[in-house]
């Protein structure tokens, strides 16, 4: 996930999604919806994906080292 110029991006395969928002914390991309536990920002600490075929995808910000990185919980 990325947030440059304002927008939000889910990167899936290599390629990103522009996500469309529906609030301050809720967008929606297609095929599925992503809410961030707090609103949109640089450093978001996590969100939950919600895909047709598996809803309640939990992602938790995770530090290590130098490196950022968000991962499955």
């Amino acid at each position: 996930m990325t947030y440059a110029s304002g927008h939000l991006h889910l990167w899936r395969r290599g390629t990103a999604d522009r996500l469309t928002a529906t609030n301050d914390q809720a967008y929606s991309g297609p095929g599925y919806t992503l809410t961030l536990n707090a609103p949109a920002g640089p450093r978001p600490s996590g969100f939950t994906l919600d895909l047709a075929r598996a809803p309640g995808l939990l992602y938790a910000h995770v530090d290590q080292a130098d490196t950022t990185r968000l991962e499955t919980s």
